[in-house]
């Protein structure tokens, strides 16, 4: 399916009279810095989509696609700060025990305080 250069328009136009109300939404949802962003990537998103020109009320639309990538952007985010934390983690040496005894619960402790304070931000 080809875009025509009347529904171009017609996207602009679409955009014209929601990109304000979006980039609001977007911005209580991934705050201001990546809020255009976000809109940006849904509503070329929803543009693309083979079922836009069926779509009855695009506003709606455009809304629930800002959602979705605003979801998208928080799990990818999550995910991005688990692997930091467990490369962090990865990469420091466990301290010795003083006394010189076994180390396998002290491993255990150690590697979960260190990835619980990684993931938190405290180390």
């Amino acid at each position: 399916m080809t875009t025509t250069e009347a529904d171009t328009r017609e996207n602009g136009q679409v955009y014209e009279d929601h990109a304000l109300e979006l980039t609001r939404y977007a911005t209580v949802l991934v705050g201001p810095d990546d809020a255009p962003d976000i809109v940006t990537d849904a509503v070329l998103n929803a543009f693309a989509s083979p079922n836009w020109r069926r779509v009855e009320n695009r506003r709606a639309y455009l809304f629930r696609s800002v959602l979705n990538h605003a979801n998208s952007f928080h799990r990818s985010g999550s995910r991005r700060r688990r692997r930091e934390a467990l490369s962090i983690v990865r990469d420091q040496p466990l301290r010795s025990r003083p006394d010189g005894g076994s180390h396998s619960i002290n491993l255990a402790t150690g590697v979960a305080t260190r990835l619980t304070g990684a993931i938190s931000g405290t180390l």
